[in-house]
């Protein structure tokens, strides 16, 4: 799994983007603050549900009781890809 940047290591790429001379107006840089914490927060939401998929998927077992609601002839094996893309990342925003 891909390790996701800190809020620290976010902010030091974003201050050390800047050239060392000139200014930059403080509403800027609240907007620019604003939307690395937005794209963090979007990050570690991501991780967490990938992470809880991909957790589901390991400890999935099918039971007795829910063996008996599978359809005549369907398959006894749990499909766990259909786990893992539960919930697409691309609605995590």
């Amino acid at each position: 799994m891909e390790k996701i940047p800190t809020a620290e290591e976010r902010f030091r790429e974003f201050f050390n983007s800047f050239p060392r001379y000139g200014t930059y107006l403080a509403e800027n840089w609240k907007k620019e603050i604003l939307k690395i914490a937005d794209e963090l927060a979007i990050d570690k939401a991501k991780f967490y549900v990938k992470a809880a998929l991909e957790a589901a998927a390991d400890k999935v077992e099918l039971t007795e009781f829910a063996a008996e609601f599978l359809q005549e002839g369907a398959s006894n094996s749990i499909n766990k890809d259909s786990i893992l893309n539960a919930y697409p990342e691309n609605l995590i925003q």
